[in-house]
């Protein structure tokens, strides 16, 4: 679905759609050649306990019937012969069947832990896509948060009058062309099971197996990085009140008198 919805946002980044088409392509051929192969060699071998299944039970009722004969009349009119031959062929015949049987028991049993095998490498090339198609579906995801953000600004500051030249300056002022808002979607869950905070017992992560794909560190710095600005512009306007005001502490004053609000700054940056 999002490689059909989304394919041009797949796109954007070099090589990331051929690699997304590859693995679907080997995704379907693995899964094709795991159910024609599997569904073959199960018809085969449930169609040979069939054919011996019908023969042991052909013949068993030919038997059946001749010692209903064998009882009806007197023994010198039965052909022990025959009668023996059929006791013959139809131990022969339960014999087959049993084999047949067992062989498209043991074939069942085998296959499972071939399919298994199959299955895993068909469950990571699915993983691996999961993971992709996830990130492009974020990528689709925050480019239109971006944009119904940017879309409320601008009704936001419209003014009432638009006809206004001076309203429509403000506006453009207040939201410059190159405002560009931070969107994170991100996936928590992954990202504790990945760091090995939430226990094993919890099982593997969904989607990812990077931490950096679940955007949890990029929000991190961001958060980090926003206060940091924060703090800055704090610490810049104490040391200025520190240069620009006489305080009472002799500590204080003499260290405005021996150094400028520049030097200040240039020290801290």
């Amino acid at each position: 679905e999002t490689m059909r919805d989304h394919a041009d946002v797949a796109q954007r980044v070099p090589g990331r759609w051929e690699k997304m088409s590859e693995l679907a392509t080997d995704i379907s051929n693995l899964e094709k050649q795991i159910n024609d192969k599997m569904q073959q060699e199960e018809e085969d071998l449930e169609r040979q306990m069939q054919e011996a299944k019908q023969e042991y039970y052909k013949s068993d009722d030919n038997l059946k019937e001749a010692h209903k004969e064998n009882k009806e009349f007197d023994a010198e009119e039965v052909d022990l012969k025959f009668l023996a031959n059929l006791m013959v062929v139809t131990k022969t015949n339960k014999a087959a069947f049993i084999v047949a049987r067992q062989a498209l028991s043991k074939w069942k049993e085998e296959s499972a832990h071939i399919n298994d095998e199959d299955q895993e490498q068909c469950g990571r090339l699915q993983k691996e896509l999961k993971a992709m198609c996830a990130t492009v579906r974020n990528e689709y995801s925050e480019s239109c948060l971006k944009e119904d953000f940017r879309l409320g600004l601008k009704e936001l500051y419209r003014k009432d009058d638009d006809n206004d030249d001076d309203n429509k300056d403000n506006t453009q002022t207040a939201l410059p062309e190159e405002f560009n808002l931070d969107v994170f979607c991100i996936s928590s869950n992954d990202y504790l099971k990945l760091m090995k905070i939430k226990p094993s017992r919890d099982g593997p992560p969904n989607t990812f197996s990077n931490p950096k794909d679940t955007q949890i560190p990029q929000l991190r710095s961001f958060v980090h990085e926003t206060t940091s600005r924060f703090w800055y512009v704090s610490s810049i306007s104490y040391l200025a009140l520190i240069v620009n005001h006489k305080y009472s502490n002799p500590f204080i004053a003499y260290i405005s008198q021996q150094i400028s609000f520049q030097d200040l700054c240039g020290e801290y940056q």
